[in-house]
């Protein structure tokens, strides 16, 4: 192991692991290097008070250390947050921590690993994130999506929807923010997203899988920007 492997490592143990979410406690496991040297793979369990731990890993993702001034961190990740618990007695416990206190600790956590200017990633599918891809199919802008909202409430302030893949690296379709690099960049970008949700809104579209209170949002991006 290198030390760049370790610096790395280390770093996402500090930032992901041990980690108090509700009722839980993070585990990162399974970190390992990947196609560059700034790169790693890592999933993320969680455990409850009792010691079990989730069979599948609620955070699998990708880690990109960032390369030199112009190349900022980012992560991919696949978020599942239907948890199954297997007891003492082999009873399964099922647990879905959408929309909780959990989910929203998780993604502060993921959030924290990711610097200014970097990027956040997560997969989504109709098997997986049935809402958000739904209403992003429909054209709604991604911050009015559940996993855009989502991203929205832990500092990310621009997005892109990957909706098909550009090229053989690309992967599955994913939605993405970006945090702003300082404070003119926070102002441009929620500028853009008060145009946004002017247009989508005037469209009257009828669009399923949006946030509750779209208005409600819309009302305080617009004073966040009269303000700015």
């Amino acid at each position: 192991m290198t030390l760049a492997d370790a610096l790395i490592g280390r770093y996402l143990r500090i930032e992901l692991d041990g980690k108090k979410v509700g009722n839980f406690i993070t585990e990162l496991s399974n970190v390992r290097r990947l196609r560059f040297l700034e790169e790693r793979y890592f999933e993320l369990y969680l455990k409850s008070k009792n010691g079990l731990r989730s069979h599948r890993p609620v955070i699998r993702g990708i880690f990109f250390s960032g390369r030199g001034r112009w190349v900022k961190p980012w992560m991919e990740v696949t978020y599942d947050p239907k948890l199954k618990l297997i007891n003492v007695a082999r009873r399964v416990i099922l647990i879905d921590i959408s929309n909780t206190e959990v989910e929203e600790h998780i993604f502060n956590l993921l959030s924290d690993v990711i610097p200014p200017g970097g990027r956040l990633m997560v997969e989504y599918s109709l098997k997986d994130h049935s809402e958000t891809a739904r209403a992003l199919e429909a054209g709604a802008p991604p911050i009015l999506t559940k996993l855009g909202y989502l991203l929205w409430r832990n500092g990310f302030t621009s997005f892109k929807d990957w909706y098909f893949a550009e090229g053989w690296l690309e992967g599955n379709t994913k939605l993405q923010g970006e945090k702003p690099l300082n404070e003119e960049a926070k102002r441009r970008q929620i500028k853009k997203l008060v145009l946004e949700i002017k247009k989508f809104l005037a469209s009257r579209k009828n669009v399923q899988g949006l946030i509750p209170d779209v208005h409600r949002l819309y009302g305080e991006l617009s004073r966040e920007e009269e303000s700015a």
